[in-house]
Parts: C-alpha cells; sequence; structure tokens
C-alpha cells in the first residue's frame, strides 16, 4: 500500500502558551482523555473520586517525562504515541527515583510528585527565556485507517483488563484465593514504600530487593493517595503497562517504517501477548515484567536513535542513563539479554567511521556501566534467587510459541542496509542470547523463561519491520499471482487454512493448560504446531499452484513467515476472548497458581473480612513496632514446618511489618532457615498456648501486636499476656502487655 498524504507526519513548531487554538486542542483532548480514564478505572471496582485522584497524579507523573522527552528530541517526535507512552516511561521511573531519595524525609508522602513540581518550574524559566519545547507532530487518519488499527488494539485491551479484574476484585462476598503473587507483591511494595530496600514487612532481618523498582512505583503511589489495598497493583499497573507497552511500540516502529499499518500491528502484537504459553496476560502474571518491558522498549528507542545521530546533544544521555537503571532495576534478569545487545552494538562500531564511533562509544559506556552499577548496587544481594545451569527441556516448545514474532528479522537480513544495520545487531543479539539463556539455565518457578519474554517483547519491533519489507518486495506479487490463478478463491482458502490453524492451537492449549503430569506438559508442547502444520499447507498449496515455476521458491518462505504471524495472532486473540469466560491463565489450576471464587477449605482463600482487619489496623495503630502472625501457609491447617511458605495475606493488607509471615520468596542458608523456623514456631506457639517465656521473646524482638486468623486457631483467652482489639469473624487483633510490668 502506497503512502498517501493522509499518512505522513508534518512537523509544526507550536507555542503552546502563545497559541489559544493549540491550548484549547489540548485542554480538550486532555480532559476527554482524563474522564475515560476515570470512568473506565471506576468499573473495576473503584470509587469515581479515587479514580478521578489516580488520573490526576498518573498525568503529574507523566509531566516532566513528556517535558524532557520533548526537550531531548527537539523536532524529531513522530507522533502523540511517542509523546504519552515515552513520557510514561520517564516519569514513573523519576517518580520512583524521587520516592525512594525522599523517603526518610518530611516530604516523604508526596516524594513521586517532586520531579513534576521541578520540571514545572524550569518550563516556567524557558518560557521565561522564549524558549520553544513543544513541536507537535501533525498526522491525519481516515475512518478506516482508524477502525483497524486503534480499534482492535484498544478492545483487546479492555477484554484482557475486565478479566483480570474480575479475577483480582478489592472487594467481594463470601471466599476467594487470589494468585500466590498478589499478596506477595503487595506487601513487597508497601514495604519498599514504607521501609526501602534495607527491610522488608515479611520478615524484619532479612532484605528482598530483587526487580524493586516496579513495585516501588506501587507502593509510593498507593501510599501516598491513601488507597485500599491492589488498587494500584491490579488497576493502575496494568492499564499503565499497556499504555506504555504499545505506544512506545507503535513510536519505535515509526521510526523505520513506511507504512500506517506496521506501527499499528506491533502495539497489537505487545499487548495481545507472543504467544500461547506465553501469551496474553503474561505481562498481567509478573508486573516487574510488564514496567521493566516497556522500559525496555523506550530503552531501545532512544539507544537507536541516538546511535543513528537521529538525536543529538548531552541531554538524551541522561535520559538514556535513567532508562538504563529501569531496565536493570526493574528487572534483573535484563542485564544479560539487553547487555548482550549494547555490547553487540559496542563490537560492531569498531568498522564505523571516527563520528559514529564516538555516539556508540559514549551511549553503549554509559548504558553498560548504568546496568553493571544498578544491579550490583541496588539489586544483587544473598537472598538474590539463583539460577542453575542445565537444559529447559520445555524450550522447544517455548521458541515457537514466539518465533512467528520475532522471525520476522530475517526481512532485515536479506533486505538489509547500512541505516538499519544497528538495529538488525541489535535485535538478533537479544534474540540470540535470550533464547540461549532460557534454553541452558533452570529454576524451579520458571525463571529462566523472562530472558526469552524480554529479548521477544523487544524484537517485536525490529521483526515486524522485516516483514514490512518482505511484504514491500515479494509477497505482494504472490498475493497478486495468486488473485489470478486457476484456482477460484485461492485467497479464501489460505486464510482458511490460518484460521483453523490459530483455532487449534488455542484450544489445545485452553484444554491443557491446568492439565496435571505428563500428559499435561505434551499437549501444552505441542500446542503451536497446529500454526506450523497450517502454515506448512500453504506453502505445500501454494507449491502446487506454481509447480512449474521455481522462481517463487523464497516467495513461499516468505509467504510462510506472514502466515505464521497471522495464525500465532488469531491463537493469542482466541485465547484472550476464551479468557473472558475461562478466566486468565491458569486461573482454575488446582495448584498454588490457582485463583478465583473459592471456599473456606481450599487452601490460601480468604473473605473480605482480612481486607476490612488490615483496614482497622491501618488506621488505628500507627506506630512502627513489629507485629506477629500464627498464619505462615497457604493451608492454614498445614505447621510453619511442613507448609509451603506462600501465606502473605497479613502484611499485605495491614501495611504492617512482622515479626515473619510465610517464607517461600526469600532464599538463605540453612542457618538462616533455622531463624526463620525459630521466629515461625514463636509466633504459632504463642498463639495455641500464650506463655509468658514466649511473650518476653516477642517482646524483646520489638513485637507489640498479634494478627491471629481464625483459621489456625481460635482462642479467645490470653491469659491476662494480650488483650484482643479488634475481632471479626475471621481475623483478630491483639496487643500484646508488657511483661516486665
Amino acid at each position: 500500500m502506497k503512502n498517501t498524504e493522509s499518512t505522513k507526519s508534518i512537523y509544526r513548531k507550536i507555542r503552546i502558551e502563545n497559541s489559544k487554538f493549540s491550548v484549547l486542542k489540548i485542554l480538550f483532548y486532555t480532559i476527554g482523555i482524563q474522564i475515560s480514564l476515570v470512568v473506565i478505572i471506576a468499573t473495576s471496582g473503584v470509587s469515581y473520586a479515587k479514580s478521578a485522584l489516580l488520573c490526576i497524579a498518573l498525568v503529574i507523573q507523566w509531566f516532566p517525562g513528556a517535558i524532557i522527552w520533548a526537550w531531548s528530541n527537539k523536532n524529531r517526535i513522530n507522533s502523540v504515541s511517542e509523546l504519552v507512552g515515552m513520557g510514561l516511561a520517564i516519569g514513573t521511573l523519576l517518580a520512583l527515583l524521587s520516592s525512594q531519595l525522599f523517603r526518610t524525609s518530611n516530604l516523604d508522602r508526596f516524594g513521586w510528585a517532586i520531579p513534576s513540581l521541578t520540571v514545572g518550574i524550569f518550563y516556567l524559566w524557558l518560557k521565561t527565556k522564549n524558549k520553544k519545547i513543544f513541536y507537535v507532530p501533525i498526522a491525519k487518519l481516515d475512518r478506516r485507517q482508524i477502525f483497524i488499527t486503534i480499534v482492535p488494539t484498544l478492545s483487546l485491551v479492555m477484554l484482557q483488563l475486565s478479566t483480570y479484574w474480575r479475577w483480582n476484585p478489592i472487594a467481594w462476598i463470601g471466599w476467594w484465593k487470589f494468585q500466590t503473587d498478589v499478596p506477595y507483591f503487595e506487601s513487597y511494595s508497601n514495604s519498599l514504600a514504607t521501609l526501602g530496600t534495607t527491610q522488608n514487612f515479611i520478615n524484619s532481618e532479612f532484605l528482598v530487593r530483587y526487580h524493586w523498582f516496579a513495585y516501588a512505583w506501587v507502593g509510593s503511589l498507593g501510599n501516598s493517595l491513601n488507597l485500599d489495598p491492589l488498587i494500584v497493583l491490579t488497576r493502575i499497573l496494568p492499564l499503565v503497562a499497556f499504555c506504555m507497552a504499545a505506544t512506545i511500540s507503535y513510536a519505535w516502529a515509526k521510526d523505520y517504517s513506511k507504512k500506517f499499518l506496521t506501527p499499528a500491528v506491533c502495539a497489537l502484537i505487545v499487548v495481545i501477548g507472543p504467544g500461547l504459553s506465553i501469551g496474553s496476560f503474561v505481562m498481567l502474571r509478573s508486573p516487574s515484567q510488564a514496567i521493566a518491558g516497556c522500559w525496555c522498549l523506550a530503552f531501545s528507542l532512544l539507544f537507536l536513535r541516538v546511535i543513528d545521530g537521529r538525536i543529538t546533544g548531552i541531554t538524551p544521555y541522561f535520559v538514556l542513563a535513567l532508562l538504563a537503571a529501569g531496565v536493570v532495576g526493574g528487572k534483573g534478569s535484563n542485564l544479560a539479554v539487553i547487555g548482550v545487545g549494547v555490547l553487540s552494538i559496542l563490537l560492531q562500531s569498531l568498522r564505523q567511521i571516527q563520528t559514529s564511533k564516538i555516539r556508540v562509544y559514549i551511549s553503549c559506556s554509559v548504558s553498560l556501566v548504568i546496568f553493571v552499577g544498578i544491579y550490583e548496587k541496588f539489586i544483587a544481594s544473598s537472598e538474590t534467587r539463583p539460577l542453575n545451569f542445565g537444559v529447559y527441556l520445555g524450550w522447544p516448545s517455548l521458541f515457537l510459541t514466539i518465533a512467528p514474532f520475532v522471525i520476522g528479522i530475517y526481512g532485515l537480513l536479506k533486505f538489509k542496509n547500512s541505516t538499519e544495520r544497528p538495529l538488525l545487531i541489535y535485535s538478533l543479539s537479544l534474540l540470540i542470547s535470550g533464547s540461549l539463556l532460557s534454553l541452558f539455565t533452570y529454576h524451579p518457578a520458571g525463571n529462566q523463561l523472562y530472558f526469552i519474554l524480554t529479548a521477544a517483547l523487544v524484537c517485536v519491533v525490529p521483526s515486524l519491520i522485516g516483514l514490512e519489507k518482505i511484504v514491500s518486495n515479494s509477497t505482494k506479487v504472490l498475493l497478486q499471482d495468486l488473485e489470478l490463478s486457476r484456482i477460484r478463491h485461492l485467497k479464501v482458502a489460505v486464510f482458511a487454512i490460518i484460521l483453523i490453524g490459530g483455532l487449534f492451537a488455542s484450544l489445545i492449549w485452553a484444554n491443557s493448560e491446568n492439565m496435571t503430569g505428563n500428559l499435561g506438559k505434551i499437549y501444552r508442547a505441542i500446542a503451536p504446531l497446529p500454526i506450523i502444520l497450517s502454515t506448512f499447507s500453504i506453502c505445500l498449496l501454494v507449491t502446487i499452484v506454481y509447480r512449474n515455476n521455481q522462481k517463487r521458491f523464497f516467495q513461499r518462505i516468505e509467504l510462510l513467515l506472514v502466515s505464521l504471524l497471522v495464525a500465532s495472532m488469531i491463537a493469542s486473540v482466541l485465547g484472550i476472548l476464551q479468557s473472558i469466560q475461562n478466566g486468565p491463565m491458569y486461573s482454575r489450576s488446582s495448584g498454588l497458581v490457582g485463583f478465583g471464587k473459592s471456599t473456606s477449605v481450599r487452601p490460601g482463600s480468604i473473605s473480605f473480612n482480612y481486607v476490612k482487619a488490615g483496614k482497622w489496623v491501618q488506621e488505628n495503630i500507627e506506630n512502627q513496632n513489629l507485629f506477629f502472625t500464627n498464619r505462615q501457609c497457604l493451608d492454614a491447617k498445614s505447621t510453619y514446618s511442613d507448609c509451603d511458605g506462600y501465606w502473605y495475606s497479613a502484611s499485605a493488607f495491614s501495611k504492617h511489618q512482622f515479626l515473619i509471615e510465610g517464607a517461600a520468596m526469600t532464599n538463605l542458608e540453612d542457618k538462616g532457615m533455622s531463624i526463620m523456623s525459630t521466629k515461625q514456631a514463636l509466633s504459632y506457639r504463642f498463639s495455641i498456648a500464650p506463655n509468658t517465656e514466649d511473650l518476653k521473646t516477642l517482646w524483646e524482638s520489638n513485637v507489640r501486636w498479634g494478627w491471629i486468623d481464625r483459621q489456625v486457631s481460635n482462642i479467645s483467652d490470653w491469659k491476662g499476656l494480650a488483650r484482643e482489639i479488634y475481632s471479626n469473624g475471621d481475623v483478630s487483633i491483639i496487643e500484646l502487655k508488657d511483661p516486665t510490668k
């Protein structure tokens, strides 16, 4: 499809403060977007007042990021989408770092808003100097283009969000079970906002600080606005992550694309997920991966612009350093993947001219130094969960799952040119390093998947750029020939085969994702095969049609790549549609990861009384003394010595620090485990049989309060050693008596 005047971006320098039309137009769109967001958030169960407050907070965080990005790029912003996405990426990073910097000061509650105030003053200073900051791109899209680009992406985002919100309620009747990570992430986020990385709510003597940037942002925003638990984690973070992923990938693709459709497809793919087993909802299952993945996209966009010379000056290097910090601080595993990509660019620059080398040397050096520095200073600790070396047997299926969304890099390789060479080297390095690291490392919780997840997410844009070249150069001719072939309706048959492949792949996965044993593993492993088989069937059909034309060999390969992409997208979309009824991935699992409507006897389930008890603690207990809890296990009937240890609901809902709660998320030496067991035994023992000796030990450990889960013990006589200060049907809060009096 040829470009038209309606798809070209024309840059105009607009001084907003001197243009009433621009001010009114921007104000109109801003108010419209704000109202829409308020309504969307309110549909998830948040009150309209808090929804409006959250939207204002997001604008405050976006503002300094947008100003800094506009100032850095001058007139090189290619779309409003870029200003939105990059503004959020920079703004969220500034907010979380500022909140940590001012955490112990009198400005701790609104420390995240200080960057907005600082940049606002800077903007007013520029205004007095008659400086121009905003260069507003004007791009016109007709109704047809809007319908096939924006509408599908927004629709699929809302379908995923609405499903995710229904399965993660903030208020409910009866009993419910959250996915095991949700209460842990909530507890961890509040801990970072209150205590920083030196302590945590679930254990008073050990720190857990791996990939903590995302959770610090969640905790600081929730605590400063005095929001109920889970609102930022399950409502705002997914919304912001989807927005950043879609807008940044769209803007990055526009740097290289000549067609309006390619950036739109990039935005669509990153929000529906690359494939089946790691497809839709993967961003929502790991908040750190969701946010860090967006920071990786933002870093990649800026990094390649700098080394290509499309953006100049000193400011971009500071922004690059900030985004590099987010890449590793958001997810420590990104160091190995993105670091290899940066290092590959540095090595290939040895053949470039001196001017290009200087840009590459500075940008690569800044990035690598920040990568390593952030990891060593803020991520690495004795509690970092290690990966073991070994061969991951599920890797072939995993790679087949993401292959349709990254294999388009072949197009960059075949139709390579000097301007796109860095993009090719960078994306190919990410894909190879991410794939190999996922193949040769292993962790029981599946953490080796994040290497290839990061690579796949970032490689979506280069892959689509490569596919655009393929379609432009050959496949388009082939499809035209198919239309004129002697077999009628051949194009319809081709699409039908693609649809069937995607449908069967989606059905196999939906019916096997919760199956246990080897049979379930086999079904999940073969889930991508219908996509592969359907695309090969198409190539076979085309070969039969052109059996006497050997010149079409490469066109058939390229048609295979396009068919793979379309079939995999269909599978992901069908997975999203199925989840409306069946719930998000693994929600119906009978194991630890299952979640949804429950009963009191199901391990890990809670009633809304837990939230009410936590709210009472927040409103009535302000000092920083510790709590103890008698609940350490998902299964309330287990004891601390033989349980799974995935229980963090007390610290999550109360936002207070505990002597110990659960143990599964910390990896400690044998000595550390014995200390934890001693604390757990003490907490459990006192709730079953209160005694003076245990009271003295608790008091000496700075414990003053107790969170008593009635599913574990239901005593009411504390023998004068404590008094009950709050109680509902499922939780009691007790205050310990001073044993020295």
